[in-house]
Order: structure tokens, then C-alpha cells, then sequence
């Protein structure tokens, strides 16, 4: 393969992987001149129509994941009988090499890996892809601590060839209780997958251990989870019982989404209390004081052979159905190929199945971004082939979780964090405002608090913060113009007054309020008291009008006017202000002269 071109554009340069479906190579992409990673499915792949249709489909919907922590898909397709995937190199490491060479990872590291894969499988899941095949090979941490999630397709498209032919038992270790029942995959199965591998992590090795696939895949089904505690004793008791939630025997009692488990880690990483509910198989009787749990009596070889004879039993029907199952899948000839009636109503959906001679069971229902009552996952799968009246198996939508929206006001920002993230809700746009409640506590919040919102809705809040304030500079003396310019450089508005003032030359500053001194918000308006000068005397103008000019000129000084005259003659004929008028000493008052 070594050297080979795919689509005269992809150059195989070395092989750096292999699996149980395919081969990966690094390669150079001759038209970007880039380098790339090539995934090749193994040949045998190549054979299978219903593979080689899912491997289409779902290859599709996996380019379109485009998020930080899932490997990019740039191209796939065909050359001859080879098919192939062209992805995102990446240098690093697979968890698997890191948890091979470290035995256990550190709990708060194990706890960011996990966190970073609970962002990809969320983003997949919002947009109708679920990974199937979650494990520590398929997880990639580049030297800057990224996790990289990769497979996300080409797991989807092996689902059904993996059953029949048996090679799902490469992948017993991570595989959910009800995949290993032949029931179909959903976010949940994901999220036990991603508990295997937080276990893993901690441990050392995967929780399940047998010398068969077969024999791990019923531990999987039917053994409680060994005690992680007593393996090592550094881990936090709260991130037991999230392991527990997350790896509940029950779909129903684990992490219903990926944000969930995501949510109880950020509390385990910030030190903060985990409040979670145990799966039904992990709740324990409690004893009444003084009573002892009962015990075990000698019995003889015979009654102990006898004792086991029930569980033994139970385990070979149990492995007789699930090799019956992959028996039948191998050999029944399908004659049907099943429609796709994802995003289709129930009755919609329904009516397409009876067309094809198909019957239709709603398997369960849960929440989901899609609209109450479409259809979100079938089993078997689009274009899968089945006989007539195959019963074919469906998830409807509940449309988008609603939750309350807590209360924030008066927390503080890291407080208001975890209520938000407790509720299911992510945290939005944070912005601050000055205020003299106290700094960094919640001022307000949107949505308002007990408001029915869908799950992982955005909280944006407003946080308060002290007032900043600024020393007041002195404008005592300084002309009104200079008061201005000083305290407006300061940070301060000004309004002015004005008042008679005998000490103070006019249009200076006589006092200011605040004082010069005080610490005060910025914008405050500063009031300044600026000078008019001394207060003028008021007199009242006398009349004059008829008088001899020298007689009046003669009055009005001795009241302290000032006389100016127009006109020719000896008598006043008009005056000017006039009489009644108050004016101030000392003003001039005009005498018109006529005969």
C-alpha cells in the first residue's frame, strides 16, 4: 500500500495503525500539500453492500462534525474494492498507549479527558450521530492535553456488519448492556461507554475482565461494578458515584446526556459536592441494628455443586440467545430493504413501515433538540435489509428538556456557576455594572429566576462591582473657565451659580460642593459658586421732566446719578430711564432739553 495514490490526490507515505476494520496510514494530500491521516477498510468490509451503504451515509454526517474535540473528516470514498476516509493527523498519543504506559491516570486528569469527550459526544448527538464504539484506541490526546475523539461513522456503519459476523466482541470491554443484548445504540450507550473508559483511566484496566469476549459481554449485561475503591484509594468518593450513574445497568438510570455527566465532573474537579442518584443495582439494604447479614453454612460437595447448577444454567441461555441472535442475523436471507423514517413523524413513520410490509415499535421515548413526536433513531438501520414483518424498532423525541432556571441574585459569580450548570443550563454572557451592593455578586439575571427553559439554555448575568471613585481637585479662587477645565480632566461634571460676593472679584470661584478632598464616583456633578462681584445699590429715578436743566442736573447727582444732556434749551423735556425706574447708583440718566 506503501506509495499507492487514492483518488490521484492522497499518497500513502507510512502505515501507523491498525484495527479490527481498517488500516491507517499517513499520507500526503497532493493538491492542498498537506499532511493527512487515511483510514482504509480492510477488504473483507468491501463485500458487504448493507456496509458499504451505512459506510456512505454515515461517513457523510461525520464530515459535518466539525468541533474542537473530534477528529476533522476532510474526504472519503473509493478506489477499486478499497475504501477509505481521509482525516485530521494528528501527533500524540491514543488514550490506550498513555493508560498502558502511566497503569492510572491522576483523578483530575482523568477527569479533563472525560470532561473533553463528554463536548464531542454532545456535539454529535445534537446533530443525530451517536459514536457506538467509544474506547480508549479511539481517543487521541494530542502534547498540548487536547483529546481528540475519532471513528465517529465508520463506528455507526460497522454496527450491523460487527453483530453478524461476530467481530463486536473486539470491543466487549466498552460495550453498554443493551448492545450487548442486540438492542439498538442512543447517546446513553455512549455515555456508558465514556464511564468504561473513566474507569479504565482510574484503574488501570477496563472494569470487566474474562478470558472470552462473550463472557465479558455478559458481566457487562449482569455484574455490578467492582469496587474502584479498593484499587485505588485516591480517588474521591463523589467520583465513584458518578462512575456508578454513568455505568447503571439501566439507560433510564444513567446520565441522560452527555452535558449531564459533564456537568457532575466540573463540580468533582472544583471540590464541590456531587449530589447523584445510585442506579437500582448499586442501592444497598441497610440492616437493623443488632441483626447480622446471613451467612453461609458448610454444606457438602454435592448441595454446593447444586447450588450452582441455577446460575450456570442462566449463563448458558443467556449465551445460547445472543448466539442464536448472530446466527439468525448471519443466515436469514433479507428480502426488504428498510426505509429511513428518522425525523419523520410516528404516523408518518408508521405509514412508510406498512408500505414495505414492516411493522413499527416505539421502544421508548426521551428528550432530544427535535421536535416533539419525530422519530430520532430506527433499528435496524436505513437500507439494512430484513424479512417481511420485521418489527422495526423506534426512538421518538420529547422535544427539548425544560428546566427551571435558579435563583442567582446576591451569589457570587462561582456559586452562580455551579447552580447554573447543576440545573442543566450552561453560562452565558457575563458583563458588569458598578452598584454599592457588593462586588462580584449576581445583580441580575437572564432568564428570570423559575423560568421554564430547555435544558443547556444560556444564563447570561449582569455582576456587581465597587464604584470606582476619584479624589475631588480644589477650584477655590480659579475662574469659572479654569474650574471647568480642572474638573472635567478629573472625571467630574460641573453646574454653576452665581452670587454677589464684596471679597471675591467677579466671575471667580467663591466654594464648590463636594469639597475639594473627598472621594467621589466618577460623572459626579460638582457645583461651583462663582462671583458677581459686589452688590449694587439700588435707587429709584426721580422726576425731572419740566425742570430747569441746571435744577435737575443738580437732583439727580445728589442722589449719585450721572447726568448726560441732548437737545438745545433750558428745560428738561424727557428723561431717560424713567421715573419709578430702579436702577443702580451711580447709572447715567439722559435729560432731553427743549424751551
Amino acid at each position: 500500500m506503501i506509495d499507492k495514490v487514492f483518488n490521484n490526490r492522497y499518497k500513502l507515505i507510512e502505515k501507523i495503525g491498525s484495527g479490527g476494520m481498517a488500516d491507517v496510514y499517513k499520507a500526503e494530500d497532493q493538491v492542498l500539500e498537506r499532511t493527512v491521516a487515511i483510514k482504509v477498510l480492510h477488504p473483507q468490509f468491501a463485500n458487504d453492500p448493507n456496509f458499504i451503504a451505512r459506510f456512505r451515509r454515515e461517513a457523510k454526517a461525520a464530515a459535518n462534525l466539525n468541533h474542537p474535540n473530534i477528529v476533522n473528516i476532510y474526504d472519503w470514498g473509493a478506489e477499486g474494492d478499497s475504501y477509505f476516509i481521509v482525516m485530521e493527523y494528528l501527533k500524540g498519543q491514543n488514550l490506550k498507549q498513555i493508560i498502558t504506559k502511566e497503569k492510572h491516570l491522576p483523578f483530575a486528569q482523568a477527569v479533563n479527558y472525560a470532561s473533553q469527550v463528554c463536548d464531542a459526544l454532545y456535539f454529535a448527538h445534537q446533530n443525530d450521530v451517536v459514536h457506538r464504539d467509544i474506547k480508549p484506541h479511539n481517543i487521541i490526546v494530542t502534547p498540548q492535553g487536547t483529546v481528540k475523539v475519532t471513528d465517529f461513522g465508520i463506528a455507526r456503519a460497522g454496527a450491523s456488519a460487527m453483530t453478524q459476523t461476530g467481530t463486536i466482541l473486539g470491543t466487549a470491554h466498552y460495550i453498554s448492556p443493551e448492545q450487548a443484548q442486540g438492542h439498538s445504540a442512543d447517546p446513553r450507550s455512549d455515555v456508558y461507554s465514556l464511564g468504561i473508559v473513566l474507569y479504565e483511566m482510574l484503574a488501570g484496566e477496563a472494569p470487566f475482565q474474562a478470558e472470552t469476549p462473550v463472557a465479558i459481554a455478559l458481566k457487562q449485561i449482569k455484574e455490578p461494578l467492582p469496587d474502584l475503591a479498593k484499587i485505588n484509594t485516591e480517588i474521591p468518593e463523589d467520583l465513584i458515584k458518578v462512575l456508578k450513574k454513568a455505568l447503571a445497568k439501566s439507560p433510564d438510570e444513567r446520565y441522560q446526556a452527555a452535558t449531564e455527566l459533564k456537568s457532575d465532573l466540573a463540580l468533582i474537579d472544583q471540590g464541590a459536592k456531587v449530589s447523584v442518584e445510585l442506579p437500582s443495582e448499586e442501592k444497598t439494604t441497610i440492616l437493623t441494628p443488632g441483626k447480622k447479614p446471613p451467612t453461609e453454612k458448610k454444606k457438602s460437595d454435592k448441595k454446593k455443586r447444586g447450588k450452582k447448577w441455577p446460575a450456570v444454567m442462566a449463563s448458558l441461555i443467556i449465551l445460547a440467545t445472543i448466539a442464536a441472535g448472530m446466527l439468525y442475523s448471519y443466515l436469514a436471507k433479507p428480502q426488504i430493504i428498510v426505509p429511513d423514517v428518522v425525523k419523520l413523524t410516528m404516523e408518518q413513520a408508521k405509514e412508510t413501515l406498512l408500505n414495505k410490509k414492516l411493522q413499527m415499535k416505539i421502544i421508548r421515548r426521551e428528550y432530544s433538540p427535535h421536535k416533539k413526536g419525530l422519530v430520532i433513531n430506527q433499528n435496524p438501520d436505513a437500507e439494512s435489509k430484513v424479512a417481511e414483518n420485521t418489527v422495526i424498532e423506534v426512538i421518538v423525541s420529547k422535544g427539548l428538556k425544560q428546566v427551571s432556571v435558579p435563583t442567582l441574585y446576591g451569589k457570587s459569580l462561582s456559586s452562580a456557576k455551579e447552580e447554573i450548570t447543576k440545573a442543566g443550563l450552561k453560562l452565558g454572557n457575563v458583563s458588569y455594572k458598578e452598584s454599592e451592593e457588593a462586588a462580584g455578586t449576581v445583580a441580575s439575571q437572564d432568564p428570570a429566576p423559575d423560568e421554564q427553559v430547555s435544558i443547556n439554555t444560556a444564563v447570561d448575568l449582569v455582576i456587581n462591582k465597587a464604584i470606582e471613585k476619584y479624589q475631588v481637585p480644589s477650584v477655590i479662587g480659579k475662574t469659572s473657565s479654569q474650574a471647568k477645565s480642572i474638573l472635567a480632566k478629573a472625571g467630574f461634571t460641573v453646574s454653576a451659580e452665581e452670587q454677589f460676593d464684596s471679597d471675591i472679584a467677579k466671575g471667580k470661584v467663591i466654594s464648590q460642593n463636594p469639597n475639594a478632598g473627598t472621594n467621589q464616583p466618577k460623572n459626579t456633578a460638582i457645583t461651583i459658586v462663582v462671583s458677581k462681584g459686589p452688590e449694587e445699590e439700588m435707587v429709584s429715578v426721580p422726576s425731572v421732566v419740566g425742570m430747569q436743566y441746571a435744577n435737575a442736573k443738580s437732583t439727580l447727582e445728589s442722589l449719585g446719578f450721572v447726568v448726560a444732556a441732548e437737545g438745545s434749551g433750558n428745560n428738561v423735556a424727557a428723561q431717560s430711564p424713567d421715573s419709578g425706574q430702579q436702577v443702580a447708583k451711580g447709572s447715567t440718566v439722559t435729560l432731553t432739553l427743549g424751551p
